[in-house]
């Protein structure tokens, strides 16, 4: 069952996820909400040793986290909070600094953000 979950989980993040990191929404909002979820996947996945179905899941919700981080922190006011834009709001979206401090603690690294990655943002072409 969980291998099943896994599979429609990843595959709906490639399919969701544009080339620049953004959600196919183009909704800050959206966006920082996936990012949050990507991170307690990986979490929930550490703190009850749960075992992936496949070894390099984990490498790839990594490597998911990293683009939308990548791209929430481009997109950013400089304060970490969100653009209005789309159907973003305060109360359901999660400023970019939280999401950053939450992920340096569940990953036990620095998690490295690029706002020199804007010129390859769908938004901007």
């Amino acid at each position: 069952m969980l291998y099943v979950a896994e599979k429609i989980y990843l595959d709906c993040l490639e399919e969701q996820t544009l080339p620049d990191g953004a959600h196919f929404e183009r909704s800050p909002m959206y966006h920082s909400i996936i990012c949050n979820d990507l991170i307690e996947i990986i979490d929930l996945y550490k703190k009850n040793n749960i075992k992936f179905y496949k070894s390099d899941n984990i490498k790839t919700l990594k490597k998911y986290f990293q683009k939308y981080i990548n791209w929430y922190s481009c997109i950013t006011n400089f304060d970490g909070s969100p653009p209005f834009f789309n159907d973003t709001n305060f109360s359901n979206s999660l400023n970019l600094n939280y999401l950053i401090k939450k992920a340096k603690k569940i990953l036990k690294k620095n998690i490295p953000s690029k706002k020199n990655f804007a010129k390859d943002i769908v938004y901007f072409k």
